[in-house]
């Protein structure tokens, strides 16, 4: 062990800029949306293929996908899942540099609620590009990665119910209409709370004649009326992307492991308002991603501490090792100082997510619609974030929106 030391502190000392100081310009420039800036910069980051490469792909896909660049983002989100595949297995040598230095030397893994909202991304950009078989295919790959986590003893907090949820909505605008009926009730089951439940399980359960659902439901629901799509008009549905998602700190309790901390921003949800409506509708959050990353990473804190601790008994038996084959006490406490010094948590996490993965659907009528999107606070006042869209509604169609809320 003592003879790999100097190469492994040479690695460290090659990569020793953090991965949030990396991207610090780059993520100024996407909150201020200047994509352009942080494309090309992320664009440059990714391209020398080192241990951040998975996460500068998902920051560059995320970015490609909030600046309307679907198609790019489709692209990128594919490298980072077919990376994500391959880093799932450490390599001997990188899981020894990470004891004797740090966590930053491996390839990053991601957590399980990361690498199902590759998927969630897809789907949601093939649907704004209205590649609706690739949208469905996205939707039961997803699936598959959800029944294979839940049966891996997947935490209840990574059940993602935006992804059931709009895997449902994809399969009803496609006339799959038993394929959305599983995925709007799984949905139900993992966010009850979520109101439009009510319009996606009675329309479901009058289209296929579930007599007994439809009791249920009618008995769950009963201020539900307007459940079924008029004649001459469409739906709207707005996903929103609202807040950023926490960051990793160094804990002040133990600094080598990291503590997960919220970020700052004031938009709860967002207000939708257009002129043939006689009231606004508001966007409801169907995945709240800020708490989910917080707990996951609490829930293998106690883990990464006994590494930690670990990895301090490893340090000062490399050192010892230096003074041992070197002969000099002091090379080897110099070693120790060194290889302790050098140690820290790892940072490192999908840092342009949002906070919460938001959805609300509207009913209107077939024709051209302005619609005006406003940031509301947690109670209901207005954070001063506001937008305009035009979108074209069809007959007896969905038509999608999406927007992002970073303040």
């Amino acid at each position: 062990m003592a003879r790999t030391l100097l190469p492994l502190l040479v690695l460290f000392l090659s990569s020793c800029s953090s991965y949030p100081s990396r991207i610090a310009s780059s993520r100024r420039a996407f909150e201020t949306e200047n994509y352009e800036l942080a494309i090309h910069e992320l664009t440059d980051l990714a391209a020398k293929h080192d241990e951040d490469e998975l996460l500068l792909l998902l920051e560059l896909g995320l970015t490609q996908h909030a600046s309307g660049q679907y198609q790019n983002a489709i692209e990128t989100f594919q490298k980072a899942e077919k990376l994500s595949a391959l880093t799932d297995h450490t390599s001997v040598s990188q899981e020894a540099g990470s004891v004797l230095l740090n966590d930053t030397v491996k390839t990053h893994k991601l957590d399980q609620y990361e690498k199902g909202l590759i998927s969630t991304y897809l789907a949601i950009d093939y649907t704004l590009l209205k590649k609706w078989e690739s949208a469905l295919v996205e939707c039961r790959r997803m699936n598959q990665k959800a029944d294979l986590s839940l049966s891996e003893g997947q935490n209840p907090w990574t059940r993602n119910a935006f992804s059931k949820y709009l895997a449902g909505i994809l399969f009803e605008n496609e006339r799959e209409f038993n394929d959305a009926w599983v995925d709007y009730r799984t949905s139900y089951r993992w966010a009850p709370e979520f109101p439009f439940h009510s319009v996606s399980l009675l329309r479901m359960a009058h289209i296929l004649k579930a007599q007994q659902e439809w009791n249920q439901y009618q008995k769950e629901f009963p201020q539900a009326q307007d459940f079924q799509m008029k004649k001459g008009w469409g739906e709207l549905i707005v996903i929103a992307e609202v807040g950023r998602a926490p960051y990793k700190l160094e804990d002040p309790a133990f600094r080598l492991v990291p503590l997960m901390v919220r970020s700052p921003y004031s938009t709860d949800h967002l207000k939708v308002a257009s002129s043939h409506l006689s009231e606004s509708v508001r966007t409801y959050t169907l995945f709240d991603i800020e708490n989910t990353a917080i707990l996951e990473l609490e829930d293998r804190r106690s883990a990464l501490a006994a590494k930690k601790i670990g990895g301090i008994v490893a340090k000062q038996v490399a050192a010892h090792g230096v003074e041992k084959i070197t002969k000099s006490p002091e090379l080897g406490a110099m070693s120790a100082i060194l290889l302790h010094l050098t140690d820290r948590p790892d940072l490192r996490s999908w840092s342009f997510l949002p906070a919460k993965l938001q959805l609300t659907r509207l009913a209107l009528p077939k024709g051209t619609h302005e619609i005006v999107l406003e940031g509301m606070g947690p109670w209901g006042q207005s954070n001063g974030w506001k937008t305009n869209r035009k979108i074209e509604i069809q007959s007896g169609k969905m038509t999608f929106l999406n927007v992002r809320a970073v303040d």
